[in-house]
């Protein structure tokens, strides 16, 4: 066997792995891509889900200040029924 027939057969196997290791990355490259994607998304979907959330959660503490007054007028009144009705309620209270 020849010097240059071994140092070609040197260079074909450098060149195979070098194009196996290029093929490995690009495939790496796009499993990376993928999952970033699916990160990126994922947690998009999170930050939708929270802001939501938020809003919700702003609008029932809205409906309870408004219940809340409801019920301290309520109570307003059912005092003054309960005085007007029952002179010693405050007594009795």
């Amino acid at each position: 066997m020849s010097l240059e027939t071994s140092q070609n057969r040197v260079i074909n196997n450098q060149t195979d792995t070098l194009t196996k290791m290029d093929s490995e990355l690009s495939n790496m490259t796009l499993k990376f891509d993928a999952m970033d994607e699916g990160v990126r998304s994922g947690f998009s979907r999170i930050d939708k889900d929270l802001v939501a959330l938020d809003g919700r959660i702003h609008r029932r503490r809205k409906d309870l200040e408004v219940i809340e007054e409801k019920l301290k007028v309520a109570e307003g009144r059912i005092t003054l029924l309960c005085h007007d009705f029952h002179p010693f309620y405050s007594f009795f209270s």
